[in-house]
């Protein structure tokens, strides 16, 4: 995928709370980023934008993704 791409489907997730409030949401959330960084070897910057964002959730599925990208940068 292009950035563009990667910084759609991260946008969109702040902006449909029938994504950031689905039940499997994080999960899949977690592969992506998992995918992302297998494929470029390191963490994106859509990715970093993303994890700032993140902040405005404070439950354990958010505290999850958040953990998980930060032991990556």
């Amino acid at each position: 995928m292009t950035t563009t791409q990667w910084e759609n489907i991260l946008e969109a997730f702040f902006q449909n709370n029938q994504i950031y409030s689905s039940y499997r949401c994080y999960g899949e959330f977690k592969s992506l980023f998992k995918k992302s960084y297998e494929l470029s070897n390191s963490v994106q910057p859509y990715w970093l934008n993303f994890r700032e964002k993140l902040n405005q959730f404070d439950d354990e599925d958010s505290n999850s993704l958040k953990r998980l990208i930060d032991e990556y940068v």
